[in-house]
């Protein structure tokens, strides 16, 4: 009987998809966990700070820098012309770096938005970072496309270990900005290897790409740029301002505060999220194709079991931050612990709503995600502008920002139901 259900799980893409990207990341992501003590103690919270506000450029940057395209390769049933949207991403990425990389430059040369507090030398990473970053994504959604679950699973794992790996010895070495050129070699661990693969794979299919089949895809999954870009820009800035706020409200120090808190949280709901997105944007892409009512199964089957196991998650949060956190990380981050609980709420909202996002670069309805990308980017501004007005403490405001992104994501998440139920009602008229 035992034998049997194994077999079964085995046999089903989705879940053993599922089993091994999370196992993978699981490992890898407990490095960075178990890391992280020693971490705050190599490295003072204004570093951590200078640490958050070269992730939150990335964070823009790397999702625009192929213009949403590397987004099309999952959901293209022709293999040839996912080829070229491979081809066309990479063109595209190589533009952006160059572009991306001096406006950051720029930023750090007129200290504009806080960036004067970075040291110019990460401008050079920051071309690095956006390319690797920009790469990994495109050979990504390649690679799932292909249901190679196993090579993507494999990768993640060597990037969290390197990633932990050099920071700590940077951090021993006291490298100046060593959680920036450790977080990029860990970037850029594996990415070679999934470039390679792509690349065998178009030999063995005999693929050659021109101009004029580039063009067409351009042109064919224009909706992309059109639609996707602006919804990701806003979404990204919405993700990125809080770091940018608190940096200049509160300081460099506060905002490394906020780093930590947020990063401590997200690693154990990051061993699930994306890798069960990106599975279900795979399984979605099967069903809208062969099987369309299961579209709507699947979409509250994840969203269900996405809310229980979000529920532990808050539950231990409040229970022990605030003890914890302070003996863990050491005395400098004793209000890490209060700063948790306040922001607990947006991230267990964040960890069931975002991965159900992924529907829309299958099913459709880019245009409408707009709409919680702009609430998204409004309850952030608005939180940190409201904060101020009445004279609010930093987590005070933290937490006036965390019950706004909540609300958002509510909508966000009726805005997804009513795409999804259009779909189904399509497809079956």
């Amino acid at each position: 009987m035992i034998k049997q259900l194994k077999n079964a799980v085995l046999q089903n893409k989705y879940y053993s998809g599922v089993g091994f990207l999370v196992g993978t990341t699981a490992i890898g992501q407990l490095m960075l966990i178990v890391v992280m003590p020693v971490l705050t103690r190599l490295y003072s919270p204004s570093d951590l700070g200078r640490y958050g506000l070269f992730y939150s450029f990335i964070s823009v940057a790397s999702v625009i820098s192929c213009l949403q395209y590397e987004s099309a390769i999952i959901a293209e049933e022709n293999k040839k012309e996912a080829f070229d949207l491979v081809i066309l991403s990479f063109f595209l990425l190589v533009i952006s770096s160059f572009l991306y990389s001096g406006v950051y430059f720029l930023l750090l040369l007129f200290h504009y938005f806080g960036f004067g507090v970075m040291p110019k030398i990460t401008s050079i990473a920051m071309f690095f970072a956006i390319f690797i970053t920009g790469g990994y994504n495109i050979c990504r959604y390649f690679l799932l496309r292909e249901n190679s679950y196993t090579v993507i699973g494999k990768v993640t794992l060597l990037q969290n270990g390197v990633r932990a790996l050099t920071q700590t010895i940077f951090g021993f070495v006291s490298l100046i900005s060593g959680l920036i050129f450790g977080d990029l070699i860990g970037r850029g661990a594996g990415v070679f290897r999934m470039g390679r693969i792509i690349v065998s794979s178009m030999r063995a299919s005999n693929f050659k790409s021109n101009r004029k089949n580039l063009i067409s895809v351009f042109k064919r999954h224009k909706a992309f740029p059109l639609f996707s870009c602006p919804s990701v820009i806003i979404n990204s800035l919405a993700f990125s301002f809080p770091v940018l706020f608190i940096n200049h409200y509160y300081g460099i120090a506060s905002a490394g505060l906020y780093v930590l808190v947020n990063r401590t949280l997200n690693l154990p709901a990051g061993l699930l999220t994306r890798n069960i997105a990106d599975v279900f944007q795979s399984q979605l892409a099967d069903y809208s194709r062969n099987n369309p009512a299961m579209v709507k199964h699947r979409f509250w089957e994840t969203a269900k079991h996405l809310s229980y196991m979000s529920l532990p998650f808050v539950f231990l949060t409040v229970l022990i931050a605030p003890k914890l956190f302070g003996v863990i990380f050491g005395a400098k981050w004793q209000n890490a612990g209060m700063l948790a609980i306040a922001l607990i709420p947006w991230i267990a909202a964040q960890f069931i709503v975002s991965p159900l996002t992924r529907l829309v670069f299958v099913i459709g309805g880019l245009s409408r995600i707009v709409l919680y990308d702009i609430s998204a980017l409004i309850a952030v501004t608005g939180g940190f502008f409201l904060g101020q007005c009445v004279g609010l403490k930093f987590i005070e405001t933290i937490a006036l920002v965390s019950a706004l992104n909540v609300l958002a994501y509510i909508f966000c998440f009726f805005i997804l139901t009513r795409v999804v139920y259009r779909f189904c009602n399509n497809s079956i008229s």
